[in-house]
């Protein structure tokens, strides 16, 4: 059906995720790799621009956490805004 209507089945890279923390709404989402192909043309129609980040990719060695990695590794640092649960939203800060 795609390929009928003129388009690919592919999607760009990225990431899934949940993100919470307590007395907040958790959310569920993704963030695509800057650069990669299929940005504008995502199959699904997912991508958002707010959602594109810039993975940095770094050799093998010592990763962030310590940890001594034998295949190249990536990055990424990115900052999630969640909402207060009701019950908490008429006392948080605007």
């Amino acid at each position: 059906m795609l390929l009928k209507m003129g388009r690919h089945p592919y999607r760009p890279g990225h990431i899934h995720m949940i993100v919470s923390a307590p007395e907040h709404v958790p959310v569920t989402t993704h963030l695509f790799v800057a650069g990669s192909q299929y940005l504008e043309s995502d199959t699904v129609f997912g991508m958002k621009e707010s959602l594109v980040a810039q993975f940095h990719r770094y050799p093998p060695g010592v990763g962030p956490n310590g940890e001594h990695m034998d295949t190249p590794f990536y990055t990424v640092n990115y900052d999630f805004r969640l909402r207060p649960e009701a019950r908490y939203a008429a006392a948080a800060p605007v």
